[in-house]
């Protein structure tokens, strides 16, 4: 009994590791919190405006979440006044800092309405904790809702609107105005405007409409409240920011806590480290011994034969001359083409391989089949790539596309895609040529084995080309039968032989039936296969015979001229002859030219093929002969 492959880790030891994993990465609430008070005291500065660089304990967007004392916020760094973020007490334009003493702030609010109109819900200036105002500040008092218009200071002030009038006075203080028992609010400004103010410099209303006031924080409280918050014990109230960020100690009883988490840490890291580094080795190792059986006997081909193969390219040059598979020019069975240029700019098609199908087999194929080929009517095969499982084939580019569009009605996009029978002509021979170099010209003969309009590719003036050598067979030049390992091929398209040897070994007249096929269809624009005129092959000869006999002259597509019409009867005799059930019935393909290029009047009507079936279908459809056939499951 065949052994599993056994598991690389032992489900204990995972469990291991991903506990040691995530505990340096738990909750803070799980682990020593002041390692975050001293990663806060620590953290890099930032620029922001015109003010240079600040420090910890004022953040940005940027700073880890739990390094966000209140009213420390910063924004609009990239302008050149920045705002200090006040919390629910506001924001404020932040003017200037003390250059002796940065605890000392100027500020400015963003909407003086705001801050001292009625509507609002409370009047002045609130500051956050850790702030307060510094004693250069002066107050001015503003007064409204007075009960008298007599009684008011002399200064109308329409700050927050004609409807709502403050009345105010250039002095500082509230002395000689209680008997007028209005309401009054004190608005803050610093000594330099104050000093503006006094000396007529600038007027009380210019003042209040540019109200800067100085604000300064506790250094030594803000620490410290960030160190008790998070279980630390405050040893010093210094104001020496560098002292403070070493003066938050542990409570009695956390050291050997943190010690222990570090060793954990430690362990862990160290645990994570080994296991990425044996995983990358294992996996390494393992995509270098993922060699397989096929695999090694493609890369042994490409070796003997490199003579003969063409270049070699690797998976990042398919990639670029395809520009990352931009244009996809269609879908074969093996895989998807693309269009792509090489780098002397000549346009190529691309054919990238299924990697989940076939073995390999149809690799091998192509390169040893068209890699030593060179004929005006076989598609020129410019190089390939072999990267492991990636697969890919660069043929010459094809620019008007496969015989299949021009010939099938169904699939023609424009009346004036159909071509002339002196065209179709042309192409059949251009065809048969192409097989019989394949056949004769070549030190090895090629069996194609899937020939079908689809694998019939036109150049810009209409050359046929033969393509899709994904199912040939490869035999010396003596022998033709090949082994086969069960059908193969395009129904339709298939001779009889493939599915029941009773008919016949698989041989080169296999090809001649496909060939003889798809002239039929060339001839009379269906497909062999096509719903509503047949179920199987046999019913379109059939189509054909019937015209054959109700009419001297086929006119299957509407022929005008005599020299049309005995092309449309020449390509049709000769597809008969070719579609006989017997192979030894059939013609060579050297009997095909001649029969094409020869008079229509020298061609009989060759007899109605019968297909019966056969009395016993062999359950294997190899046959065993001399032939050298290439196969990477021999």
């Amino acid at each position: 009994m065949e052994m599993l492959p056994q598991p690389i880790f032992s489900s204990t030891f995972v469990c291991i590791i991903i506990i040691f994993s995530i505990l340096p990465f738990l909750p803070p609430s799980y682990s020593d919190p002041l390692d975050e008070f001293i990663e806060c005291s620590r953290s890099t500065s930032f620029e922001c405006g015109r003010l240079g660089a600040f420090y910890y304990p004022f953040w940005n967007d940027n700073t880890p979440v739990h390094c966000h004392p209140l009213g420390f916020r910063l924004t609009d760094c990239e302008k050149e006044v920045p705002t200090i973020d006040f919390g629910p007490d506001g924001s404020f334009q932040l003017q200037q800092r003390n250059p002796s003493d940065y605890n000392k702030l100027t500020i400015a609010p963003m909407n003086l309405q705001a801050l001292i109109c009625p509507e609002t819900t409370h009047h002045g200036t609130l500051l956050p904790p850790f702030f307060k105002f510094s004693e250069t500040n002066k107050n001015f008092p503003l007064f409204y809702d007075c009960p008298s218009p007599y009684c008011v200071p002399p200064i109308r002030i329409d700050v927050c609107g004609l409807h709502k009038p403050f009345f105010s006075t250039n002095d500082s203080k509230l002395v000689g105005y209680d008997h007028c028992k209005c309401n009054s609010v004190e608005v803050k400004v610093n000594q330099t405007v104050f000093d503006k103010v006094q000396k007529g410099e600038l007027t009380l209303v210019d003042a209040l409409k540019q109200v800067w006031f100085d604000v300064e924080y506790n250094s030594s409280a803000v620490f410290c409240d960030q160190c008790e918050s998070l279980g630390g014990e405050c040893v010093n109230n210094s104001t020496s920011d560098q002292y403070l960020r070493e003066a938050c100690t542990h409570h009695p009883g956390r050291t050997y806590a943190l010690k222990t988490r570090i060793l954990i840490i430690a362990i862990a890291t160290t645990s994570v480290g080994v296991l990425l580094a044996f995983i990358i080795i294992v996996a390494f190792k393992r995509n270098n011994k993922k060699v397989t059986k096929s695999d090694r006997k493609i890369e042994a081909f490409i070796r003997n034969f490199e003579t003969l193969t063409p270049r070699r390219y690797s998976f990042g040059d398919v990639k670029r001359m395809t520009n990352s598979y931009k244009e996809k020019l269609g879908r074969g069975g093996y895989g998807d083409v693309y269009k792509g240029n090489l780098p002397d700019g000549r346009l190529v098609a691309v054919k990238v391989l299924n990697v989940s199908k076939g073995n390999g087999e149809e690799f091998i194929n192509e390169v040893a089949s068209i890699g030593r080929t060179s004929h005006v009517n076989v598609v020129t095969l410019l190089g390939f790539c072999l990267e492991g499982e990636k697969r890919a084939l660069i043929y010459e580019f094809m620019p008007n596309g496969s015989l299949e569009k021009f010939i099938f009605k169904e699939s023609t996009l424009e009346d004036n895609q159909n071509l002339g029978w002196e065209k179709l002509y042309s192409i059949a021979i251009g065809i048969a040529r192409g097989l019989e170099y394949l056949h004769r010209g070549c030190n090895t003969r090629i069996l194609h084995l899937d020939i079908k309009p689809q694998n019939i590719l036109l150049d810009e003036k209409f050359c046929p080309k033969i393509s899709d050598f994904g199912l040939s067979k490869l035999c010396s030049r003596n022998d033709s039968v090949v082994s086969t390992l069960g059908p193969r091929g395009t129904p339709g398209y298939i001779a009889p032989e493939v599915f029941f040897r009773n008919f016949g070994a698989v041989s080169h007249k296999s090809d001649i039936y496909s060939y003889g096929m798809m002239v039929l269809e060339m001839v009379g624009g269906k497909k062999s296969l096509q719903t509503g005129v047949s179920a199987s092959s046999e019913y379109f000869p059939d189509w054909i015979y019937r015209h054959l006999e109700l009419v001297d002259e086929l006119r299957l597509q509407g022929l005008k001229s005599k020299v049309e019409t005995d092309t449309e009867r020449k390509m049709t005799l000769v597809g008969l002859w070719c579609i006989q059930i017997k192979p030894s019935n059939r013609p060579s393909i050297e009997k095909v030219i001649e029969m094409l290029e020869g008079s229509v009047e020298a061609l009989p009507i060759p007899p109605k093929p019968v297909l019966s079936s056969p009395p016993r279908p062999l359950p294997d459809s190899s046959a065993t002969s001399g032939c050298d056939t290439i196969s990477l499951l021999d």
